[in-house]
């Protein structure tokens, strides 16, 4: 009875509460009635527990496409949640990211500059990524690897629609953006929203392959540092970057009055 009084509160508490971290509320949520008592500025707990451990590793991760894949209803994991779909390799997305993580100027600048790519797809699809590589020195991660592991290895991240760029971004390291087939994405997989890849991402947006090697080996060349244009973005973006988000969501639970 206790358990279930407390699961009771937790429940009535998360539909009480909306904890933020974002800034332009007022432009981003114009449309949305909240009560300013609900929300509360704190913050997401889990970027408390970020950390820097720079190996010299490119990240490559991006999501998945719903167009290309079909959905098993009876899946009892969600590694067998869904399945490629016939022609799969033909597909612009397989192409894309084939092509790119086995471009020989990209790997052989990797070697110059002592960086390693890290292949690392939405958990969706990781159990195909290996049909994606064809060169050893293309670093795999499976589905043991920590989200927050691969951040702090990471030194620069190649993402295409995922939010996983605000997570990197919070250590202040530079990202990319693959979009090379934005009208099908916002299409067919998700509707656009209030975030404007061009004007608010923390990095550039490319479109072709070549754009994005030239990118990627510009930045090694420099060492992988944040450009002072996006470094301005995150900082106006995320107001709370203090490590203290998980002790502010602590004190505005504490805070309430349902106990």
């Amino acid at each position: 009875m206790m358990l279930a009084n407390a699961l009771k509160n937790i429940v009535k508490i998360l539909k009480d509460l909306l904890f933020l971290h974002l800034m332009k509320l007022n432009q981003f949520w114009i449309s949305i009635t909240i009560i300013s008592q609900k929300m509360s500025l704190t913050g997401f707990p889990r970027h408390d527990r970020l950390y820097h451990n720079e190996k010299k590793h490119i990240l490559v991760m991006p999501t998945w496409r719903k167009w290309l894949f079909n959905e098993n209803e009876n899946a009892l994991s969600q590694k067998d949640l869904i399945s490629i779909r016939e022609g799969f390799e033909n597909t612009e997305y397989f192409k894309f990211y084939h092509d790119f993580i086995s471009n020989k100027r990209l790997l052989e600048a990797c070697d110059i500059y002592g960086y390693k790519l890290c292949w690392m797809p939405h958990p969706l699809i990781r159990k195909y990524m290996n049909m994606f590589i064809e060169d050893e020195r293309i670093m795999v991660y499976n589905f043991d690897k920590k989200y927050r592991d691969a951040f702090a290895e990471g030194n620069l991240l190649i993402t295409d629609y995922s939010s996983i760029a605000f997570d990197f971004v919070q250590l202040k390291k530079p990202v990319i953006y693959a979009q090379f087939d934005e009208d099908e994405f916002f299409g067919m997989h998700y509707s656009k929203g209030y975030f404007n890849y061009e004007k608010d991402g923390f990095g550039e947006v490319v479109y072709q392959i070549e754009t994005l090697v030239d990118l990627v080996i510009d930045y090694m060349k420099h060492g992988c540092k944040l450009k002072p244009i996006y470094k301005d973005r995150i900082e106006k973006f995320f107001l709370k970057r203090d490590g203290n988000n998980c002790k502010r969501v602590y004190q505005k639970i504490k805070s309430l009055d349902y106990y």
